[in-house]
């Protein structure tokens, strides 16, 4: 299974702050369309659903759609090193069921 997207950091930066502001953890689901997350924080109070486009990558490319579980918490010491302007490109190790950031 090859997933590979080249993303602004700005962008997925306000991705994950957004998710994370109720989840610790939430479920990404790769889809031909797009990015999709679904999710009820743990007091199951609030629902957070999160659509992030094709088009909104600037490269993305998938075999066939795939779920994983993405920590929130762990996410962030990695945002703490994107400047702004920069590119993420992100790719899904199979093997090891590790989402790669670069």
């Amino acid at each position: 299974m090859t997933f590979t997207a080249k993303l602004d950091s700005a962008l997925f930066k306000a991705m994950i702050d957004s998710l994370s502001a109720l989840l610790k953890e939430v479920r990404l689901h790769l889809e031909e369309d797009g990015l999709h997350a679904i999710s009820v924080d743990s007091a199951n109070v609030a629902m957070v659903v999160m659509h992030v486009p094709i088009g909104a990558f600037a490269e993305y490319q998938l075999d066939e759609p795939k779920a994983f579980g993405l920590d929130l918490e762990k996410i962030h010491a990695i945002l703490a090193t994107m400047g702004k302007g920069d590119t993420v490109t992100l790719s899904l190790n199979e093997k090891e069921k590790k989402l790669n950031q670069n």
